[in-house]
């Protein structure tokens, strides 16, 4: 019996696993993917505050709000998975 607990843990770390990774992808893309299109775009970030209109200044931030919203999403469902493993 013990080891079929055993295993069943082990596998819900690798499921909990998984979703952490995902985390950190969603929220690695989320930062890198704004900032890069920044740099090409533009020379200094004040010049962009002031003189961007708020459209298209919440539509450069949008990839960075979906991709730490989805990270955060991921980390609470490997809490979860993590919070059923047997003792």
């Amino acid at each position: 019996m013990a080891k079929g607990k055993m295993a069943a843990n082990e596998a819900t770390k690798l499921r909990a696993l998984f979703w952490n990774n995902l985390a950190v992808a969603a929220a690695a893309t989320g930062i890198i993917i704004p900032l890069v299109a920044f740099y090409q775009t533009h020379t200094s970030l004040i010049g962009f505050v002031y003189d961007t209109p708020l459209k298209d200044f919440l539509r450069f931030l949008m990839p960075a709000v979906a991709g730490v919203g989805c990270a955060v999403i991921a980390r609470a469902r490997a809490a979860i998975i993590i919070g059923r493993m047997k003792e």
